[in-house]
């Protein structure tokens, strides 16, 4: 998925608007650096679950966006969503990388649950298995990626509208995971989750050094549902929920520490104390409570699922990222139930950015897909 390009531009096409990313790949003399970005905001249904439901207003959001970020190139790749994309590991008999390719779709016809006529379809390698006497390899360990070869068109007939160039589309897997690459500056190879958490996806992926082990993705507890469940209980609108679901946390109000007199011999000891909640916010958290009850339980049954496939290979720790995985308290909650410890994912570690770029990224992460897609 590289281009002819040297620079590419990464789309995050979102449910709740469309996040850019241009990256200048990394020379001898400079690493890979954000070179630009961009968002802009999309009225609610025109992206439904990665399907362009507007073709129109998502069009011309994109023509707005491009004027707002004075991108150099209109070449993009774009992020399918999670939900459209099947994933699964195949061994089959090793050939030369470019007759693999091309014989890929004859091989994995009856191994797939749809014709694959309908779909695009890709692969990444996983390993190179056994000897044969002419000493290649005899298997190659693969994890085939297909999609929807008319959502594919439709994406593409969109951008296109917008006056842009698709080169590629990816998943938003492989987008995560190249993000998460660069991200780790320590050059070690650490085995870990990936926790995005989106407006309408929960995705889940558990890679070691970029190979991708696991890729699971479900839709009922995404930020979105969050949302929707406090505006339900409240009777309220959703801009409003989201405001509330903010401010209360996962937890409710901070405790209040009493600081200790400078001389403490005969002072009390420091308390905290916790502000009593208006029956308001006790609402809100009691239903963001069980809602990150169901988070952690999906994050729980991934990482149950991936140690008994590979106990000898265990998760060392959990990258959050999304919007919504900033939620006061929820690493928290996530650390305890999990044992492991839960970091924030900068999207920038690993690279640098380039003037504006450095400053436009906020710290919610919402750029991190946008640039590994770039990173393609």
């Amino acid at each position: 998925m590289i281009g002819l390009s040297p620079r590419l531009v990464g789309l995050d096409l979102g449910a709740t608007g469309i996040r850019a990313a241009e990256v200048a790949p990394a020379t001898a003399r400079h690493p890979a650096r954000v070179t630009k970005v961009a968002e802009i905001d999309l009225p609610t249904g025109a992206i439904d679950h990665g399907a362009i439901a507007q073709p129109k207003v998502v069009a011309k959001a994109l023509r707005s966006l491009w004027r707002r970020g004075r991108f150099s190139t209109r070449r993009v790749v774009w992020g399918v969503d999670p939900a459209a994309v099947l994933t699964r590991p195949m061994d089959l008999p090793w050939m030369e990388p470019g007759d693999f390719a091309s014989a890929l779709k004859f091989q994995i016809h009856d191994a797939l649950p749809v014709d694959v006529r309908t779909v695009e379809v890709g692969y990444h390698l996983l390993d190179e298995l056994g000897t044969s006497a002419l000493g290649l390899p005899e298997t190659n360990r693969i994890l085939v990626v297909a999609t929807s070869s008319e959502g594919v068109a439709a994406t593409a007939s969109v951008l296109r509208q917008a006056g842009l160039h698709p080169v590629a589309a990816d998943t938003h897997a492989f987008g995560l995971i190249r993000a998460a690459c660069s991200a780790d500056a320590s050059g070690e190879a650490p085995t870990e989750l990936l926790v995005d958490i989106g407006a309408q996806q929960l995705t889940m992926i558990i890679h070691r050094g970029g190979t991708p082990l696991l890729i699971r993705s479900v839709s009922h507890v995404a930020g979105e549902a969050a949302v929707t469940a406090i505006a339900d209980d409240l009777d309220i609108e959703t801009a409003q929920a989201e405001a509330d679901m903010i401010a209360a946390g996962i937890n409710g109000p901070a405790p209040i520490l009493t600081p200790i007199a400078q001389s403490s011999v005969f002072a009390s000891s420091a308390t905290a104390t916790l502000p009593r909640a208006d029956p308001r916010t006790e609402r809100i958290t009691e239903v963001l409570g069980r809602w990150a009850t169901t988070v952690v339980k999906e994050i729980q049954d991934s990482l149950d699922y991936y140690s008994s496939t590979a106990p000898a290979i265990p998760v060392s720790r959990i990258s959050l990222m999304g919007r919504t995985s900033r939620l006061r308290g929820l690493s928290e909650r996530i650390t305890t139930q999990t044992l492991l410890p839960v970091v924030a994912m900068d999207p920038l570690a690993g690279l640098s950015a380039h003037g504006p770029a450095a400053r436009a990224i906020p710290e919610d992460q919402r750029f991190t897909l946008a640039i590994g897609l770039a990173l393609s």
